[in-house]
């Protein structure tokens, strides 16, 4: 009955931290915090697991980077793309999945649009590059449109969860030894805040040809993807990282 209480208590998604003498509560609430650390690590892990594991495979070339995390799709780190991905997707869906309230239709439609990042693959980069099958079903050209768009709308989204933890954490009840109320909402918002940067980059690079080297100019898509993701992941690995005080 005390879970239960602690539960129906909370406010927002996460459990109120008020029953923390209760030791089945607090085995309860390092499991949620614990899933919060894992997503922010699959994040974080993402750029530098397919960078690393493509150089490391045979044939491939540390000199070599990928336009795009997207690109990745077409190396051996496939499963780990596609898989992180899909993982990000179903803990987003499920998140808040029964909390009435704005915060939770934007985890769902977040999950569901990474979730078709995963699935509809970006254009092949190169012609040894094979399409899948879904592309040789329904064209190149459609399913890499339902990349984009679904890509576009995760990231932007990414800024608004960001943005939902800084009003919520920046509204708790200082604790002793810990960060303040204060600390928080600043640094989810900074996150937010460098999601929206970095997508203001690409809009100011694709749309209006901004000149920023050859090599930026080659990467453009994959330095904004990477801002995006490392402050999503900072995001949720600060979030969690209370297990270590539980």
């Amino acid at each position: 009955m005390t879970l239960a209480r602690g539960w129906r208590t909370a406010t927002g998604s996460a459990p109120k931290r008020d029953n923390l003498d209760d030791p089945n509560f607090r085995r309860y609430l390092k499991s949620y915090l614990l899933l919060r650390v894992l997503i922010g690590a699959i994040g974080l892990s993402l750029p530098i697991m397919t960078y690393a594991g493509t150089a490391l495979l045979p044939g491939g070339r540390w000199s070599s980077l990928r336009g795009s995390l997207s690109g990745y799709y077409y190396t051996g780190m496939r499963e780990y793309f596609t898989c992180s991905l899909a993982v990000t997707g179903l803990f987003l869906i499920t998140y808040k999945a029964f909390k009435r309230e704005l915060e939770s239709i934007i985890t769902l439609i977040a999950g569901f649009a990474v979730l078709l990042v995963a699935f509809f693959p970006t254009d092949p980069p190169t012609k040894k590059d094979v399409p899948n099958a879904i592309q040789n079903a329904f064209g190149v050209n459609p399913v890499k449109y339902v990349h984009y768009t679904s890509a576009i709308i995760f990231i932007l989204l990414l800024a608004v969860i960001s943005h939902f933890f800084a009003g919520r954490e920046g509204k708790r009840e200082p604790r002793a030894n810990h960060r303040s109320p204060q600390f928080w909402k600043w640094l989810h918002n900074g996150c937010a805040a460098a999601i929206l940067v970095a997508g203001a980059f690409l809009v100011a690079r694709k749309v209006f040809h901004l000149p920023c080297g050859s090599w930026v100019n080659a990467h453009d898509v994959w330095l904004t993807e990477i801002v995006a993701v490392a402050a999503f992941s900072t995001s949720w690995l600060f979030k969690g990282a209370e297990i270590t005080q539980v």
